[in-house]
């Protein structure tokens, strides 16, 4: 073959191939993400706010005229500080005798108060025996660890009852001390004597309804006391959301105004659900879940709005891919894997998911690239160029 021709035939060639390459579709731009492997978990997202635990609300022992309150909210007040005063009516013979046996009727109550609380505290105390005990023969390996959390959850209920009937005592000497108070007109013809009304415990003013001097009746609202330091969060969730809610499950609070999230735990699911109309007015059924919040800074107060993270499901160390990576193909779910420069469909099996990242079981090997967002132009044997 002469020079000539070959010329001919090797030009030939190169145009056919630049011709081949023209038509050749582009590579489709795409963006991706690594699979990972971390903690995950699942959530209950929702709005709640704060409550004071210990709240008391102090009310009038008797009627008569009540002296202006010159407290304000957020002052400091101390167990058995004078937080009003009442000048009370005189009272009749009828009366007299009416208060007498309610007083006589609240020195009863007081005596089972207190009763109640002595059978409380030893019932708490055999508790505590008891999961020491427990504690000891499960470091022997004799029993579970079951056992333990059993142990340790009747200790705590029997703390709590401890707790609620201490209150019932405090209240009942306050109810002691009220009925005493309402004797005093009947003492004072001229209805002058002094009724000073005492806070219950120590903490904060948390409300006062009216601090202006007027007459009231017994029985009104006079101030609102308590430990504002000691908080618990009320949180509304869906009915359907609370039947996946358990005593004990972690709840992150991240949305309350400060710069690092507060931590808490479950510590009941009101077992009775309310009606409640969202902002579009459809009509709900609610749940109130309470959590307690062991270390609440200073600057959060009662009934402050808060959003909640409930944690129903967490894994410390879970393969995982960004949920904008999934697609339906048929029953299953796929993702489209990076594999040689070109998009390669494949099928994976899920486990729990969240609104960010979803669980891999199987089909997916950390450090594998996978496509997020992907277009319609995505299909499975393109050519594809990794962007950021």
């Amino acid at each position: 073959m002469s020079r000539c021709k070959i010329v001919y035939v090797v030009t030939a060639v190169v145009i056919a191939v630049l011709v081949i390459l023209a038509f050749l579709p582009d590579p489709v731009p795409v963006e991706t993400e690594p699979v990972t492997r971390g903690p995950m978990h699942v959530t209950i997202d929702d709005q709640g706010k704060t409550r004071v635990i210990d709240r008391f609300t102090i009310t009038a022992p008797v009627t008569g005229r009540l002296q202006r309150i010159e407290l304000r909210e957020g002052a400091p007040i101390a167990r058995g500080d004078v937080v009003a005063k009442i000048e009370p009516v005189p009272l009749d013979a009828a009366r007299t005798a009416e208060l007498q046996a309610m007083l006589a009727s609240a020195r009863s109550a007081q005596s089972e108060a207190q009763a109640a609380a002595s059978r409380a505290e030893a019932a708490w105390e055999l508790a505590r025996t008891e999961l020491r005990r427990v504690q000891g023969l499960a470091e022997g390996g004799v029993v579970s660890q079951s056992n333990v959390d059993t142990a340790r959850t009747q200790e705590e209920t029997a703390r709590r009852d401890v707790n609620a009937a201490r209150a019932r005592v405090t209240a009942a000497a306050s109810n002691v001390a009220a009925a005493q108070a309402r004797l005093l007109g009947s003492n004072a013809p001229t209805a002058r004597s002094t009724v000073e009304v005492r806070s219950p415990a120590a903490g904060r003013v948390l409300r006062i309804p009216d601090r202006s001097a007027r007459v009231i009746a017994a029985g009104a609202p006079v101030i609102e006391v308590g430990n504002a330091n000691r908080l618990e969060l009320v949180i509304e969730v869906l009915s359907e959301d609370a039947v996946k809610i358990r005593p004990g499950n972690a709840v992150i609070v991240e949305e309350w105004g400060g710069p690092t999230p507060l931590r808490g735990t479950v510590r009941v699911v009101e077992p009775s659900a309310f009606t409640k109309f969202s902002a579009l007015g459809i009509e709900e059924q609610r749940v109130n879940v309470i959590a307690d919040v062991p270390d609440a800074p200073p600057s959060l107060g009662d009934a402050y709005r808060i959003e909640a993270q409930v944690v129903i499901w967490s894994e410390a160390s879970a393969v995982k891919v960004p949920i904008s990576a999934l697609a339906r193909d048929g029953d299953q779910w796929s993702v489209f894997v990076v594999e040689g420069g070109h998009a390669r469909r494949r099928a994976v099996t899920i486990g729990q998911r969240n609104p960010r990242e979803a669980q891999v079981l199987s089909g997916l090997k950390e450090g594998e690239h996978v496509i997020v967002h992907p277009g319609g132009d995505v299909q499975e044997g393109v050519k594809v160029t990794e962007g950021t």
